[in-house]
C-alpha cells in the first residue's frame, strides 16, 4: 500500500511540466518587479509603515521561492484538467482573503489598509493568472 502510493506520487512528480513551472515563476517574479518598481512604486512606498526602504535580498529570495512553490501548485492543477479552474479559483480566493486579513491586522481597519491590500492583492491575482497562462501555453 505505502509503496504504491509512493510510486504514484513519484510518477505524478515526474509528469509535472518543470520548464513551464520555472518559466511561470520567472514571469510572475518579473511582473512583481514592474508592479512594485514602476506601476505602483509611489503609492506602495507611501503606504509602507517603515519608510526606510532598502533592498532586502533575503526577502527577495524568499519571495522567489514562494513564487516557485505557487507555480508548482498551479503545475499540479494543470495535470487535472477537469479540476483546473476550480483549483485556480480556490487559490485566488484564499490568497485574496489571507492578504486582506494580513493588511487589516497590520494597519487596522483604515483606508490605508484597503489601499495597501488593493496593490498587493492586485499583484497576487495578476501573478497567478500570468502563471496560469504560461503553464497552459507551455505545458
Amino acid at each position: 500500500m505505502i509503496l504504491s502510493v509512493l510510486t504514484e506520487s513519484v510518477a505524478l512528480f515526474l509528469r509535472l511540466p518543470w520548464i513551464a513551472i520555472i518559466v511561470a515563476a520567472l514571469v510572475a517574479y518579473s511582473i512583481g518587479w514592474v508592479w512594485y518598481g514602476l506601476l505602483f512604486q509611489k503609492q506602495y512606498m507611501a503606504l509602507l509603515l517603515d519608510k526606510r526602504e532598502k533592498t532586502n535580498w533575503t526577502a527577495m529570495g524568499v519571495q522567489f521561492i514562494g513564487t516557485l512553490v505557487l507555480a508548482y501548485l498551479i503545475g499540479i492543477f494543470s495535470l487535472f484538467p477537469t479540476m483546473f479552474l476550480l483549483g485556480i479559483d480556490a487559490l485566488i480566493g484564499v490568497v485574496l482573503l489571507l492578504s486582506l486579513a494580513g493588511a487589516l491586522f497590520q494597519r487596522g481597519n483604515t483606508r490605508h489598509a484597503v489601499q495597501f491590500w488593493l496593490i498587493t492583492a492586485g499583484y497576487d491575482v495578476v501573478a497567478i493568472l500570468s502563471m496560469v497562462l504560461v503553464l497552459l501555453h507551455l505545458a
